[in-house]
């Protein structure tokens, strides 16, 4: 009987937490930033809401990230991957600021859906973004 709550202690244990895996550039991006001429900068803006580098799931327990790195560096270090490998990052190219204003995670009802809320301001303009990404 012990050994039988050993095995379901240990298996449920195993679901407890989720570990994002580190970013990997993709050869589509690299396609669509290839056609881009100007070299641009990202600045990251201090977020609109809390950020401590986990988010609850109910499925699987909380989702973190290595290092306790939150998730708009996440993303932010993604862009500029992006753009390094395009050769279209640079210190004193056109300035992209970004401020994030929700990074947030559900898996209610068996969809897995992440949801990006976000300003980016390149010169003057303010373009808002929200995004749903399905899993």
């Amino acid at each position: 009987m012990k050994y039988l709550v050993f095995a379901a202690a240990t298996l449920f244990l195993q679901g407890c937490t989720f570990a994002v895996p580190s970013y990997q550039s993709s050869a589509a991006n690299q396609k669509v930033l290839n056609g881009v001429t100007d070299h641009v900068s990202v600045v990251y803006e201090a977020s609109g809401f809390k950020e401590t580098g986990s988010i609850a799931c109910r499925a699987a327990g909380p989702v973190t990230l290595s290092e306790g790195e939150t998730f708009s560096n996440y993303i932010v270090s993604a862009l500029k991957e992006e753009l390094s490998k395009a050769g279209k990052l640079s210190d004193d190219g056109k300035r992209i600021s970004v401020t994030f204003n929700r990074i947030d995670f559900s898996s209610a009802m068996g969809a897995t859906n992440w949801y990006i809320d976000a300003i980016y301001r390149i010169s003057d303009k303010k373009i808002p973004i929200s995004t749903v990404y399905h899993d």
